[in-house]
Formats: C-alpha cells, structure tokens, sequence
C-alpha cells in the first residue's frame, strides 16, 4: 500500500488487540492461557481475515532495546513473512503524548529540532524495515494534548514522511464533551468540530480518524447510539472543508461498564450495517476493536466479556464473526478500486417513526443525479451521494434499522434518475440480500446496502 495514497485502489484494513502474548489481566491480576499467540502462524490467520496492517499497541511496546533481539524486531519478521505490515507503538514517543507540554524552559525539549534528533534516534532501527507502516501515538486524546500530539507528530512526519502516524481521536458523545474546546454556543457540534479542527492545525494531518461503538445494551434494552449518525455529519464537514481522508474503527466486540452490561455482541446484520454505513460516508480506512479479546479488564470499570463477540477468543479459538468478515472483506477489496474513485458529497434519509428518528436525523436532500427518490414501503433508507473526478456519481441506500431489534424490516424504494445520467453499474458487498427490479425498485433488509453508479451521457457535460 502506498501509505500517502488515500486514492490507494486497497483498503487499508486493520484491528486493535491483535495476536496476544497469551495473557490477560483481570482487576489487576495477570492470567495466562499458556501459548504466546505473536507467531506467524496467528499473523497468517489474522492475514486470512482479510486484514492488511497489523496494529502494535501498549501491551507490546517497543523501548528502545536491542533491536535484533527484541519482540518488536520478531513482530515485523514474522508481519513481513505474512504479507502484512505494521503500526509500531514507540513508548519513549507515545508518553510524550501524555504531557501537555513538551517544548520549552524546564520542558522535555528546548525547541523542535531537539525533538526531532530524539524522533529520528527513536526510530532508526524499525524505519527501514519492509513490514514498518507507520506509529502509534494515543487513542482518544483530549483536547490540552493535542500541542504535544502535534509536536510529536510532526516531527515524526520530518524524519519519515512517508510514515502513517496513527491517533485515534474521541467521538462526538456528550459523556466527552469536556475534553473539547469551548465555544461560542456550547453545543457538541461546535465543541467537537473545534477539537477536530484543533486536532489538524497541530498536527497537519490529512486525515480524521475517531471510533464510536453503536451497538448498545443497557439493562436488556438494545439500541443504537442517537450520536452515531450525527457524528459522521458533523465530521464530514471538516473533513470537506479540509480536502482530507476520513477513517474510522468500527465495533467488534461487547463491553460492561462499572459491572453493567454496555455495548451488545455485534451481529453478522449488525456487521453489514456498520460497513454500509461507513462506505456511505465515504469512508477510506477501516479499523475495529477488536480482534482478540481485549487484555485489560476491571469488574469496576471497562470488562470485555470473552464470549465469541470478537474475531478470536481469549485462548485463541475462531469466532463466527472471524468468517463472516473474512467474506465481507473480499468484497471489500473487490469493491475497492471502483469504491475509491468516489469522494463523500452529501446524504439525506427517509425516516418517520420516533424509533428511528432516536438515532438517524431526519435529512431532506436535494440528490444532483437523482430527481426523485420514493420510498413505497417500510422506514429507514439512508442515502449518500459520493461523486467521482469524472463527474459520475454513486449512490449508497442502506436500510438503517437496527438489525438486532428489527431484522424483519425491509425497506422498498424506487428512484427516477436526472435525464443527464444513466445507470452503469450495481454493488453490493455484503451477501448479496438485495433484491433488483429494470425499473429502479429495490428492497432491503436491515443492515443491508446497494451502490448505484450513475454516469453522465454521452455529449452531456458537468452541471455540478
């Protein structure tokens, strides 16, 4: 993959808590299954699922040791033998990360340039390797970290331009809203918008990359977060705005909060809907947390349950999920280099019942090669315009009902097409449960997503 191409025709594709050292902590205790998972047998397995990157992560830190017999050395060999490569956690980079401040009088470095010899000495060993993609820095930092997150980025980005340095920001929840810059009129909106700009003007990235977990389950109620939707919105104008990529991480397992239940086992419809959505937003990275059961657990904090919501489980056994998205990813690449030819432009929905309108806002949009889109039945169709530098368009309609609560609700719609335009092409890349009529009407169930290319006809020109 070419690592500053976001028009790369390969989806980047990776996850958090990748193959373990076989332990895990429980409340501060340590436990062991017995097998050290980081082989090149495991990194083949997490390769068949359809990942590309491997993602290195505080449980498996890099220090600055001897090189040629560290872990880390290991980890690339075997990532390379497998066809893979790998985003390296540097702890001597990523606990600066943690400071608010790093340059200046009685600070860690003088001026930039002195950080800079300390980032290109930090990563003299790993740079050249074939399998190193880039680094990690910090997941979900709050806004007064982010000058030292710049600092350390940009200098990163001056000793391997070529290096993808990875920070995964916060959502766009109320429970974060602290960790924003305030603004004129205190909404989330604004605050968020703020810490995503603020987030660019120290960095200089070239992209926005947050997570947020939809699938919900609080006390035996099921549901899908009410800011998820709103998040993309809000995101996507900045990512427009800037002319930069959006990435994202997507929800692969379930989670207790403080010894209640919180995010849901996802679903195989609870997959698709997550993949179409973000394919609708023009989505050009895909990560997920997480691939093996998570390490770290509190009874009285976050606790990851170990039962099959993951890719692979705690003593390493396959998960139905592990199939289901090793399937899903090959349509993905197939998919690809059609997909990346298009470019987020705008989204409207059809919703009418109050369930619905809970977490997808209601969007009346004017569609460029559409004229007019009916839904005939049913409640919930998402849609998306992305257009291409050849001025065709691709529609994305996702039927956004929850899966879990609502896999009989299939969604029946039909479309009239701009007289400039005809159809060129249909895809789908879940399996396939969509069905097609000549005349423009379509049925789906929940979860489930069709893309529609529309070309221009012959002698017509933009009018966009």
């Amino acid at each position: 993959m070419n690592k500053g191409n976001n028009r790369e025709a390969i989806f980047p594709l990776y996850a958090y808590s990748g193959p373990t050292d076989g332990t895990y902590r429980i409340d501060g205790e340590t436990f062991s299954v017995g097998e050290d998972f980081r082989t090149r047998a495991r990194f083949a397995e997490y390769r068949r699922a359809g990942f590309n990157i491997l993602l290195f992560q505080g449980n498996d830190p890099y220090c600055g040791e001897e090189w040629e017999s560290s872990q880390t050395k290991l980890n690339l060999d075997n990532a390379e033998s497998e066809g893979l490569e790998a985003i390296i956690f540097d702890k001597r980079l990523t606990d600066l990360c943690f400071k608010e401040k790093i340059i200046g009088d009685r600070q860690n470095f003088a001026d930039f340039d002195e950080l800079v010899s300390f980032a290109e000495n930090c990563v003299k060993d790993y740079r050249k390797h074939p399998a190193f993609y880039g680094l990690q820095l910090r997941d979900e930092p709050p806004c007064a970290f982010l000058n030292s997150i710049g600092y350390v980025y940009r200098a990163i980005k001056k000793v391997i331009p070529e290096a993808f340095v990875q920070v995964n920001l916060l959502p766009m929840n109320k429970s974060a809203i602290k960790s924003f810059p305030e603004t004129k009129d205190g909404t989330v909106e604004s605050r968020y918008t703020a810490y995503l700009e603020r987030f660019l003007d120290e960095t200089g990235a070239d992209y926005i990359l947050y997570d947020n977990y939809p699938f919900l389950n609080e006390n035996g109620h099921k549901y899908i977060r009410p800011d998820h939707f709103a998040g993309f919105i809000t995101a996507e104008k900045v990512v427009k705005q800037r002319n930069i990529s959006f990435y994202f991480v997507a929800q692969t397992c379930s989670m207790n909060l403080n010894g209640k239940t919180k995010m849901r086992k996802p679903s195989e419809g609870d997959m698709f809907w997550q993949i179409n959505v973000l394919l609708g937003f023009g989505i050009r990275q895909i990560a997920y947390f997480t691939y093996w059961r998570k390490q770290v657990n509190s009874s009285c904090g976050e606790f990851f349950p170990d039962d099959g919501s993951t890719f692979i489980s705690q003593n390493g056994t396959k998960n139905p999920i592990y199939d289901v998205m090793a399937k899903l990813h090959e349509k993905l690449q197939k998919f690809a280099p059609t997909y990346f030819r298009f470019s987020f432009e705008k989204c409207g929905t059809f919703v009418k019942s109050e369930r619905l309108k809970e977490y997808v806002p209601e969007l009346s949009t004017k569609m460029t090669a559409i004229s007019d889109i009916l839904l005939l039945s049913g409640d919930g169709l998402f849609v998306s315009e992305l257009k291409a530098e050849d001025g065709s368009f691709m529609y994305s309609f996702v039927n956004v009902n929850d899966p879990d609560e609502s896999a009989n609700e299939t969604v029946k719609f039909g479309f009239s097409v701009n007289g400039d335009y005809e159809k060129e092409n249909i895809f789908v890349i879940d399996d396939g449960k969509a069905c097609f009529s000549e005349d423009n009407r379509y049925e789906l169930n929940a979860g489930r997503g069709i893309f529609i290319i529309l070309q221009q006809k012959e002698g017509k020109t933009d009018l966009c």
